[in-house]
């Protein structure tokens, strides 16, 4: 009866649970290591022992000195079983996520952070964060500290003590790790805005809309400013000491690795403009692209879940506004039985309320209006990251982690239109509202459970190239300590959103280290897309990729076998109910270039003409990808003036184009 009741009162959270719950099922039991995570597992193979295993990633981190203790516990305690690093990522960043409800639901109500969970566990734009489940450890730990500090500064509104100071402790540790949260930090700094608001509005006893809200009847006076400084001053003390650990001190014993080191105007330009794009551009195509694919999405499961996710926000808001009661954090604070800080209790009353009650109806609508507007601003200021980075913002492939603090804003912002309206008046536009938000969170959804099943089967295709690459390496009688030069696919042959098979040099590498026991010393992925952008370079009997990368035909036996992924069939009406339990139709490889040697500069320049114009050995990249590849080329050559290199000149241009895939 407890749990009945319980779930009668957190109806939308426990709905969007469910439908968690039945998207990420099928990724928790059948998913595995992806691109970066095999580092962490090839280091765990060699150093077995835990400080060992941390000073072996300097001077990689450096510049976030507490990562290696992270990376090293994580698989000294999980070692090389893929299924635990997915199931522990998943409990670190719903211990994260929940921390946030907690807060969310005390400021905004129920079913705003009910649509919060809904939203922010489907990051389609920032995917790695959850399908990278060795390396983004890093980020889910990150997102733990900051928000055990956002619960410490909205416990600080209202009580004394040290809470303040523990915020700004977990905010200066989390700098160690991974500063990817930075922006989300606004939300905190700003906290005090959303008090100052109710308290003046009460005060007042004036009733209006956010809209026609005066400065006075918002409270930002001169106590109000005081109690913002008052709140930023720990965490400023936080980034700036975690800056004086990344750009001074770990420097002095190691190579300055911080990734916060702003190129010129001109890059701080560039930089921007492609987090515009990938906002603007690439966020609607990628969406666009699930729309289309939409019968491979879903499954019965997750379409379960949506279905009841919708129904429980339609029945919670029918019920609130049907008892005519004002849609605010009081009200259900208490139905809970929890007051909220900083807000004034509210006594039950009938339908006739006073002029009072409609005070504090317009004092909530107000408030969250200013939540609402610092969750847009902790969104916008999500560009820094890559500004004062000289990295470029995109929503495919590996790197699009790197969008995890936005998709965080841009899902409290959107939430908080789930509160009720100041007036009437308004009850019919934000109810549109709220429908345009649910169509919103299903598109979004179908393009996660599209990368989801990408992932799913990115396990399944790593598996079978690597044991591919194995057998032949055996049959050719490959010598110990030899380079394979692997043409493989980059991706899964379903691609949607760059969902990686093996991408980078250090994945391969690592992987078949791993699955070889070291008779294969270095691996490098070769596939059209590196000569389409400019990442892959022959010199003589030299090999360079990503300028991070490179061997000597002339010093080195080198190898080169050529593999291609196709899937078994295309999808059907069964799979609607298979992929519930993360069975997709399976995959094949092909052996399109058996293992040789390659003995020379011809040789080298023959596979890697076979392996870029001549195998077939990878589908096309995404639609992003691709809108993003022509935008940048037509950038280079019409705004920087820099000519077009001919594709079949690349391979011996002596730069690789300034773009990051």
């Amino acid at each position: 009866m407890a749990f009945a009741h319980f779930c009668k009162k957190r109806l939308p959270t426990c709905a969007a649970i469910v439908f968690i719950l039945a998207v990420y099922i099928p990724y928790l039991f059948k998913a595995g290591w992806v691109c970066d995570d095999w580092m962490i597992i090839d280091h765990w193979r060699v150093h077995r022992q835990w400080w060992d295993a941390v000073r072996s990633w300097f001077p990689l981190f450096s510049a976030r000195p507490l990562a290696p203790v992270v990376l090293s516990s994580i698989s000294g305690v999980y070692g090389g079983t893929p299924r635990w690093y997915v199931c522990s990522q998943f409990l670190s960043l719903s211990v994260a996520w929940g921390m946030v409800w907690y807060v969310w639901r005390r400021l905004c109500g129920e079913k705003a952070a009910a649509f919060f969970l809904s939203a922010v566990y489907l990051p389609s734009i920032a995917s790695t964060l959850v399908f990278s489940p060795g390396m983004q450890h890093l980020a889910a730990t990150a997102y733990v500290l900051w928000a055990g500090s956002l619960v410490c500064h909205e416990r600080a509104m209202s009580r004394q003590g040290g809470w303040l100071l523990l915020s700004g402790l977990l905010i200066f540790i989390g700098m160690l790790i991974y500063e990817i949260f930075l922006p989300l930090l606004v939300l905190q700094c700003l906290m005090p805005l959303y008090h100052a608001a109710c308290f003046k509005a009460d005060q007042s006893g004036k009733l209006a809309t956010l809209g026609s809200a005066s400065p006075t009847y918002l409270g930002f006076d001169r106590h109000t400013w005081k109690s913002v400084a008052r709140t930023t001053v720990p965490l400023a003390v936080a980034v700036l000491l975690g800056l004086v650990v990344q750009k001074l001190i770990m420097p002095s014993f190691f190579p300055d690795m911080s990734r916060l080191t702003p190129g010129g105007l001109g890059m701080m330009l560039r930089t921007f403009l492609y987090w515009v794009f990938a906002v603007s551009v690439q966020t609607p195509i990628l969406w666009a692209d699930g729309l289309f694919r939409i019968h491979e999405a879903w499954d019965a499961s997750a379409l379960a879940g949506a279905l009841l996710v919708t129904i429980s926000l339609v029945l919670a808001h029918s019920r609130t506004t049907g008892a005519g009661e004002p849609l605010n954090a009081q009200n259900t604070a208490r139905q809970s039985g929890d007051k909220p800080d900083g807000s004034v209790h509210l006594e039950t009353r009938s339908n006739g309320e006073d002029r009072s009650h409609r005070n504090h109806f317009a004092t909530q609508s107000c408030r969250v209006g200013v939540l609402r507007r610092v969750c847009w601003i902790s969104a916008a200021m999500s560009v820094l990251l890559f500004v004062l980075s000289g990295s470029y913002a995109a929503v495919y492939g590996n790197d699009n982690r790197k969008l995890s603090s936005l998709w965080v804003a841009v899902a409290l912002a959107a939430s908080t239109y789930w509160t009720g309206p100041a007036h009437q008046q308004s009850f019919k536009r934000t109810r549109w509202l709220q429908v345009g938000l649910c169509v919103a969170l299903l598109v979004n959804a179908t393009s996660f459970l599209l990368q989801r099943n990408n992932y799913v089967q990115s396990w399944q295709a790593q598996e079978i190239i690597l044991n591919t690459i194995r057998r032949e390496t055996q049959r050719a009688e490959v010598p110990h300590g030899a380079v394979l030069l692997a043409a493989v696919p980059p991706v899964v042959p379903t691609n949607h959103n760059d969902e990686c098979v093996f991408t980078r040099s250090w994945d391969i590498a690592s992987a078949l280290r791993i699955a070889t026991n070291d008779h294969i010393a270095d691996a490098v992925t070769l596939y059209p897309w590196l000569l389409v952008q400019g990442r892959l370079m022959v010199d003589g009997p030299r090999l360079v990729v990503d300028n991070l990368w490179q061997t000597d035909v002339s010093q080195q036996s080198v190898f080169f076998i050529g593999c291609e992924l196709r899937q078994s069939r295309p999808a059907n009406v069964k799979d609607f109910f298979a992929r519930s339990l993360g069975k997709l139709p399976p995959l094949t490889v092909e052996l399109r270039a058996p293992c040789t040697l390659v003995r020379n500069d011809e040789e080298l320049l023959h596979s890697v003409r076979v392996a870029t114009e001549s195998l077939n050995v990878n589908p096309p990249m995404s639609h992003a990808a691709r809108a993003t590849q022509w935008w940048a080329e037509w950038m280079r050559a019409a705004v920087l003036g820099k000519p077009a290199v001919p594709l079949q000149e690349r391979l011996f241009h002596p730069t690789i184009l300034e773009q990051e895939h």
